[in-house]
């Protein structure tokens, strides 16, 4: 299998995203000094909390993200890219496709 368009896309979207985790931790340090400088309103507690805790959740799913594109790219560096880890057959070109980190088959993920 030519992973040459995949590894492509694999790059761009790790580069876009680790470019949103900088954007994301820049909005924690923001918050946080916001809310040393805010006023202690429960109201405004509430909110700022609110905030932060969307920006957790965020950088999570992002950090998830950003593991598995690294383990496609070790994937792809050790001639292992597009083979399903449960059951060792190739994986769907269009599986792929749709979502260059997968790593299994469309039969071992539906199970």
């Amino acid at each position: 299998m030519d992973t040459t368009q995949f590894l492509e896309k694999l790059e761009k979207e790790k580069t876009d995203l680790e470019l949103l985790l900088k954007e994301l931790e820049k909005d924690t340090e923001d918050a946080k000094s916001n809310s040393d400088e805010a006023s202690t309103e429960i109201s405004d507690s509430s909110d700022q909390y609110e905030a932060m805790q969307g920006i957790f959740s965020k950088k999570e799913v992002v950090k998830k993200r950003l593991d598995k594109i690294a383990y496609a790219l070790q994937r792809i560096k050790e001639n292992t890219y597009g083979t399903c880890k449960k059951c060792g057959k190739a994986i769907e070109e269009l599986r792929l496709k749709i979502d260059p980190a997968m790593t299994t088959c469309r039969d071992c993920s539906e199970k």
